[in-house]
């Protein structure tokens, strides 16, 4: 069945139509921001400075924790390393901004020594 066979025949959009018809009707917004990470911590104690600071870096620049350590149910190929967490930005600039700043990277030596990890921005849509 194809996407537009589903829902009893009901002509469906693709979703790249979608998501570009959403975006376009707010061309004066800025488009939020996801700080994705999936992390596996082998040093508990060690990581305790970053996970105490980390949220103080991150509010001054609109970033909100939107997930927090869910334990991942893969449905489809490699399982992630250990736990999600989703920062959430108003603004890919603010993102890097937070990421850059130097209260960040004063701790984030912190979560590199305790975790194994994998990090990413993603822009979202508005």
């Amino acid at each position: 069945m194809t996407l537009r066979q589903h829902s009893a025949g009901k002509s469906m959009q693709p979703a790249s139509k979608f998501f570009k018809t959403i975006s376009q009707e707010s061309p004066d917004m800025t488009n939020p921001a996801y700080f994705v990470i999936d992390v596996k911590i082998h040093d508990p104690e060690a990581i305790k400075s970053y996970q105490e600071k980390v949220a103080t870096t991150y509010k001054p620049f609109g970033g909100e924790r939107i997930v927090a350590g869910g334990l991942p149910q893969a449905i489809e190929g490699e399982p992630p390393l250990g736990r999600i967490v989703i920062l959430r930005f108003p603004s890919l600039e603010l993102a890097h901004a937070w990421h850059d700043s130097p209260a960040y990277q004063a701790i984030l030596g912190h979560r590199i020594a305790a975790a194994d990890s994998h990090a990413y921005f993603v822009e979202g849509i508005v």
